[in-house]
């Protein structure tokens, strides 16, 4: 088994992680929000319009239903998304406007259910543990 350590920010009470995110025109590194509550990594329509995707190239049609309503996006598969150490291609994520300032997105389960991982606030470290696939 592989082991690997990523540092984090806090940002009030918000886990923060680098993720690189590559597509047609290139990679861009942004912020995103470590949270095991949400579903699917998320990234913000700027960011996917940076790295030379549009709607167009999703593949199909979401809703995330929230305290203040629902919001309409749609899944994109980019070329390469890298977190925490680990490089994963033709990654499918949601793209949506997420409305919250100086987060570029969510780092959710779609990413992390692929190993373990343990938060260690006090040290603003995060350890992944790859498994092996049997």
């Amino acid at each position: 088994m592989t082991k690997l350590s990523s540092s984090f920010l806090r940002r009030c009470e918000l886990i923060i992680v680098e993720a690189q995110i590559t597509g047609p025109h290139g990679s861009t590194n942004r912020r995103l929000v470590f949270d095991t509550g949400a579903e699917a990594t998320t990234l913000t329509p700027e960011v996917i319009e940076e790295i030379g995707y549009s709607p167009r190239d999703g593949h199909k049609l979401s809703k995330v239903h929230s305290a203040i309503g629902q919001e309409e996006g749609y899944w994109l598969h980019v070329a390469e998304f890298v977190a925490l150490g680990v490089s994963t291609p033709k990654f499918a994520l949601q793209v949506f406007d997420l409305d919250h300032e100086g987060v570029d997105g969510l780092l959710g389960m779609n990413f992390l259910r692929h190993f373990n991982f343990e938060v260690r606030p006090a040290e603003r470290r995060i350890l992944v543990e790859l498994i092996n696939p049997c």
